[in-house]
């Protein structure tokens, strides 16, 4: 059973982001099965067109493939390790990396700009111009 810091799906969530590294293309599942446990997860999907042979359709993809967000207290982190699909946390300097609320907390940067933007591949030796 989840403590009351992480059983709550609201923002006054007490707890620190953490960033979960998943299996590959196991994203939003394991999402969906953490949010359906009280955890709090953040994991921002896009629709791509991908075209097969025979055929296109349009998908829902991790905008950060192979990594969600998750905020709990630091003594119940581990609990996330009954799925098999999560693999283990980021580290930095040997300890799980926290987002600073401030400069990423995931429901208030404003990733929701990013159904606006087109992402385009770049070719080697292109110039990139950025607009403020």
């Amino acid at each position: 059973m989840l403590p009351k810091q992480c059983h709550d799906n609201t923002q006054e969530t007490n707890g620190s982001w953490y960033v979960l590294y998943t299996k590959p293309r196991h994203e939003k599942k394991l999402a969906e099965r953490l949010r359906s446990e009280g955890w709090t997860v953040y994991c921002r999907l896009r629709k791509t067109t991908k075209q097969w042979s025979d055929r296109k359709k349009v998908v829902e993809e991790a905008l950060f493939p192979s990594f969600i967000f998750i905020q709990c207290e630091a003594h119940v982190r581990d609990q996330v390790f009954v799925h098999a699909s999560a693999v283990r946390y980021l580290y930095w300097l040997r300890k799980p990396a926290l987002c600073v609320k401030k400069k990423c907390n995931p429901l208030n940067i404003g990733w929701g700009k990013w159904k606006l933007m087109k992402i385009l591949p770049l070719n080697p030796f292109q110039w990139v111009r950025k607009f403020v």
